[in-house]
């Protein structure tokens, strides 16, 4: 082998192998990229839906207050249509939520905190449903008969922003485990570089 060759192999193989890393790297560097991405749109849509179920109960909660104030002047199918209405209102919110929070990858607190939701739904229904019908015999028994109902929506309202709250926590603990990956990936590529 000539003197020459032998100078310029370790160059070659140096350059060869930077050429390699930086591969690696951009390769590696994308993926994680389009991954944070997919995560930030699931968790901005997830957030999304949450916001949307949390308008929608307090929708429901000043329909039921507007049925309460203007059940006098309202006939028997009105009432009746407004509590049918009531009833697929609260039922849609509860699959809602659970459609919203359905892809969580077994996430038992956001699982614990649907399970819970679930009877409260029930009984906000059920609540609601008991003051309108006493509404129809003095509204003011009816407005009496919310304060149950309001403090079930309390709940209701606290559990779904314990989900919110759980959304969150785990968007960064899953952020921290992508950019430890990226830290390790990066050391990796730099001792062989």
């Amino acid at each position: 082998m000539r003197l020459g060759a032998k100078l310029l192999l370790p160059c070659c193989l140096c350059l060869g192998t930077a050429v390699v890393c930086s591969g690696i790297y951009a390769v590696a560097d994308l993926r994680h990229q389009r991954q944070s991405q997919a995560l930030a749109k699931e968790v901005v849509e997830r957030q999304q839906g949450l916001d949307r179920v949390q308008a929608q109960l307090v929708q429901v909660r000043g329909d039921v207050f507007r049925t309460l104030a203007l059940i006098e002047s309202l006939d028997e199918a009105a009432v009746d249509a407004a509590r049918k209405t009531l009833a697929a209102q609260v039922q849609g919110l509860l699959g809602k939520l659970e459609r919203v929070t359905g892809g969580d990858d077994g996430d038992a607190e956001v699982k614990r905190l649907v399970t819970t939701a679930r009877p409260l739904f029930a009984a906000y229904l059920k609540q609601c449903d008991k003051a309108i019908d006493l509404s129809g015999t003095d509204p003011n028994i009816g407005i009496g008969a919310m304060r149950a109902a309001e403090n079930t929506f309390g709940e209701l309202a606290k559990a779904l922003d314990g989900v919110t709250r759980r959304n969150q926590s785990a968007l960064t603990e899953r952020l921290d485990a992508e950019a430890a990956l990226n830290l390790r990936l990066n050391i990796v590529l730099a001792v062989l570089g």
